[in-house]
């Protein structure tokens, strides 16, 4: 197993924001409307109208495109379908009774049925021929395309699928994709962040966190790899972006811009406009265009494949150490969560650390297990009758080490035994392997560390 680079620290899906929160439930009139009204101010710049065709293949027409004034219109055999038609902060929604209930329970997204985001995302008719949605599935249920759409991407970290459902057969979709939720594939938005001195960039330095020996994925439009303050800190690139032939440059500046306050050298301004950790590595997945950023391409990039990586360890945990405590005899608990985005290996990786502290010990290094399988550059095992599992602890000697393992992703925990320094279990059924480790020394502190999907068997 090669030891590529250094294991990711963090993910920055910078400056992502939900467009909508979900509105509350509305009863289903009784019948279709020829001609309903709602409150939104929505329009056309065009003053065309506008039609958008729901996961129902029903269209509701926009005259004027204009979202004060919603017609629907039902697939052909859906015609005694009634429809709730209701708006919440300016968007419009026009939900099927047939829905009704799945919508209410979240098994399928409401947003597939808010026709102001769907014109403002580029959903409507004129711009599009699918409808994109993704997609999760029960264990037991059959996972075959429906023929009414078209897979765009796995998405293994959700159990599901990117899809691009055709319009002109929709209506079929629902009763043909044998989902367990159904979510529109939306497109988030781009907002700014914080500049490093409000969030005490200058104190963190003084400290020696610099970020040297952690990598971090941003995963927005892209970088420029040639400007001065990031020339020498790209360790990486990929573009997930499906509606663009573009490169991973950065064509819009805002990745360029969070990719910069992150790990920025300050090289362009003598070191005065330097990032939050300029000791840094960016790893580069565009995942936005101009026109927004899809859930699939986001979830993607979560689960991009850097082939050569040292498999599910937590070396950057290692560096955390509880530090400037106050004096005297004190218990402590630390949580940390790092979602390893750049690697093919976990959706996320947890860490629980207890610990207590005195007068005379003003820092707790805290313990962490690396697990290393020999994985190829797929992330992938030989599956065997038994698993051995090379384990190695780091941050000091410990009195006892438990090993867990799952394969459903985390739901149920079985314990193998270390000896020598490897865990040895039977192979589970399943094609993914979780991981789970608490080490504990001998002053009874303890980490909990769990590392969701860890590797796959071939």
């Amino acid at each position: 197993m090669r030891r590529g680079r250094p294991a990711i620290a963090a993910v920055a899906i910078a400056g992502l924001t939900a467009a909508l929160p979900a509105p509350a439930q509305a009863e289903p009139t009784a019948r279709p409307p020829a001609a309903a009204s709602a409150p939104a101010a929505e329009t056309s710049k065009s003053g065309q109208d506008v039609s958008v065709t729901l996961i129902t293949g029903d269209k509701v027409r926009l005259p004027g495109g204009d979202t004060k004034k919603v017609a629907v219109e039902p697939a052909a055999g859906r015609e005694n379908v009634g429809f709730t038609t209701y708006s919440l902060k300016d968007h419009t929604y026009v939900i099927p009774a047939d829905v009704t209930k799945d919508v209410g329970a979240g098994r399928i997204d409401r947003r597939l049925f808010d026709v102001t985001q769907l014109v403002k995302a580029g959903y409507d008719d004129t711009s599009t021929s699918t409808i994109p949605v993704l997609t999760t599935y029960a264990k037991a249920a059959r996972r075959a395309v429906p023929k009414s759409a078209k897979l765009t991407r796995q998405l293994p970290s959700i159990g599901g699928a990117a899809l691009k459902v055709s319009k002109n057969n929709a209506k079929t979709f629902l009763s043909t994709a044998g989902f367990s939720k159904l979510w529109l594939d939306g497109k988030r938005k781009l907002t700014l962040d914080q500049s490093v001195p409000q969030i005490g960039g200058p104190v963190a330095w003084q400290a020696g966190y610099t970020g040297n020996g952690v990598s971090v994925a941003v995963l927005d439009t892209g970088v420029d790899a040639t400007h001065p303050d990031l020339a020498t800190q790209i360790a990486g690139a990929k573009n997930f972006t499906t509606e663009s032939t573009e490169s991973t440059d950065d064509l819009i500046g805002h990745g360029t811009h969070v990719a910069s306050t992150i790990a920025g050298t300050g090289a362009a301004s003598g070191g005065k406009y330097k990032g939050v950790a300029p000791d840094a590595k960016i790893y580069d997945g565009k995942v936005c265009t101009g026109r927004g950023c899809a859930d699939s391409a986001i979830l993607a990039g979560m689960e991009w494949d850097r082939e050569g990586t040292e498999i599910a360890s937590a070396d950057s945990f290692y560096e955390l150490v509880a530090s400037g405590l106050p004096a005297g005899k004190a218990s402590y608990k630390l949580v940390a969560t790092g979602t390893q985005a750049v690697l093919p290996f976990s959706t996320r990786i947890d860490l629980e650390a207890t610990f207590t502290s005195s007068a005379d010990q003003p820092g707790v290094a805290i313990h962490t297990v690396g697990f290393r399988p020999e994985v190829d550059g797929t992330n992938a095992m030989t599956r065997k009758p038994v698993t051995v599992l090379p384990v190695q602890v780091q941050g000091g000697p410990v009195s006892k080490l438990k090993v867990e393992y799952s394969d459903d992703a985390g739901v149920t925990w079985r314990q193998a035994p270390v000896t020598g320094g490897k865990a040895i279990f039977p192979t589970p059924a399943g094609k993914s392997v979780s991981l789970r480790s608490t080490a504990t020394d001998a002053a009874g502190n303890t980490t909990t560390q769990t590392v969701i999907a860890a590797y796959n068997h071939r």
